[in-house]
């Protein structure tokens, strides 16, 4: 049995998240505010490209539950992670 067959057994409830952080509003807040006005000087939106990627199962359902445009939610965070590694530099 494979990874994924073996993390596709585990149930939502018997994972543990005790040693996880809780999110902060702020930190939450920062997710839910960023527009192209925030990233890009012209405004001008990046085309999209089609990749394929391959994400754990978890990951994708946890995005697939909050909306039906979780691709979109999923390149949202990763533009966060982005920026905030930009803002650092």
């Amino acid at each position: 049995m494979n990874r994924g067959e073996r993390l596709s057994k585990i149930k939502d409830k018997d994972i543990d998240f005790t040693d996880i952080p809780e999110v902060t509003k702020e930190q939450s807040a920062m997710f839910e505010t960023i527009t192209p006005d925030d990233y890009l000087e012209d405004h001008v939106v990046p085309p999209k490209i089609t990749v394929n990627i391959r994400l754990d199962s978890d990951v994708v359902s946890f995005f697939q539950k909050q909306s039906s445009r979780y691709q979109t939610a999923i390149n949202k965070v990763l533009r966060g992670y982005m920026l905030s590694h930009k803002i650092q530099k």
